[in-house]
């Protein structure tokens, strides 16, 4: 509350005096730009994974947008790859600060995968060639895989970064299944 006061040579001058009743109108609008800043926070990160802008060439160029879909073959799926995936990714392309990928689901768990000879095998039907190696799995080794795992395969380029690199992705890492919007093909 401002108030007027005597000083000096009888100049008067506006002071501020703060009484309970001011400390407490002060607190009230902090409280309410601190709530305000929360709920406009909490919409910006909603709105993060709505739309993807996919620059990477293994899909088709463009954006894509959220749908509320089960996950079915050829689904277009953004997931979250464990560190040493990322790892390898920014290795092989210089490319860093990607923490998500955009690929179609090429098949739903269970899973078994095999490689002999570099060719890898799913359910016993070769996949396609490339010239990456699988960093999950040895040469003459199978694994099998459960009911939450997706293999993800981009046959748009040949040596697309997917499953056939770093082995299925679990559902847990799943963040959102996409539909395209706009395309540049």
């Amino acid at each position: 509350m401002a108030v007027m006061v005597r000083e000096g040579r009888g100049q008067l001058r506006q002071r501020v005096v703060w009484g309970p009743r001011v400390i407490a109108k002060q607190i009230g609008i902090a409280v309410i730009g601190g709530l305000c800043f929360a709920m406009l926070y909490d919409t910006i990160m909603n709105l993060r994974h709505q739309f993807v802008l996919n620059t990477s060439s293994s899909v088709a160029l463009g954006l894509y947008q959220r749908v509320n879909t089960p996950i079915e073959i050829g689904s277009f799926v953004l997931f979250e790859p464990d560190p040493e995936t990322l790892a390898w990714h920014t290795s092989l392309t210089g490319i860093e600060g990607i923490d998500t990928f955009l690929k179609p689901v090429h098949r739903r768990g269970p899973l078994t995968i095999c490689r002999a000879a570099n060719v890898l095998l799913l359910d016993a039907a070769p996949l396609p060639a490339s010239s990456l190696l699988p960093g999950f799995i040895a040469d003459g080794e199978c694994a099998v895989y459960d009911a939450q795992s997706l293999f993800m395969l981009s046959t748009r380029i040949p040596n697309s970064f997917d499953s056939r690199h770093y082995g299925p992705v679990s559902l847990s890492q799943v963040k959102g299944i996409y539909a395209s919007a706009f395309t540049l093909d």
